[in-house]
């Protein structure tokens, strides 16, 4: 469960809102909208529970996905207090129409050693995944649980070509 600090019983309207970008946590500071000299911590984390394994997407939950501040001099603080989160691109604006993640390549290790151990279909699913992230830590896996080198090979070979078309 997050701590963002939504305060439901402040008499202002919403100023600005924000929303974390990556899947897993961030954090930082705000004022405490009402005692603008007391600076709070909040944090914003997606649960678990709202991935969907059938659709691969994470359902957005408003409360556990943005942090709402209530003036200009709140925001004015947000923005100088958070500028790393917001230079390295963690936060942005909220806009009502967030659309779902797409958490296809979020693949836990368990499914990775599955994939890892597959003998016909292994070159098709490795051509399916499309985070150099997710290919390191499966190379990292057969690496571990002693696979071909033509595993590991063809692993290197997908990354390659994903690293090739970035550049």
């Amino acid at each position: 469960m997050s701590t963002n600090n939504i305060y439901v019983g402040i008499d202002n309207t919403i100023h600005t809102k924000y929303a974390k970008v990556p899947l897993h946590m961030v954090g930082g500071v705000r004022l405490n909208p009402n005692d603008l000299t007391q600076k709070v911590p909040w944090i914003l984390q997606t649960s678990p529970l709202n991935y969907d394994p059938v659709t691969k997407k994470v359902n957005f939950v408003y409360e556990d996905e943005v942090i709402e501040l209530y003036s200009k001099k709140e925001h004015d603080a947000f923005l100088r207090l958070n500028q790393k989160l917001l230079e390295q691109g963690l936060l942005k604006v909220f806009e009502e129409s967030q659309e779902s993640v797409n958490v296809e390549n979020t693949i836990p290790d368990s499914e990775l050693e599955k994939i890892a151990s597959l003998r016909s279909t292994f070159n098709d699913t490795v051509d399916k995944l499309t985070s150099v992230v997710t290919l390191e830590r499966l190379k990292k896996i057969a690496i571990n649980s002693g696979k071909s080198i033509k595993k590991i090979q063809y692993i290197d070979s997908r990354i390659e070509a994903l690293t090739d078309g970035d550049s």
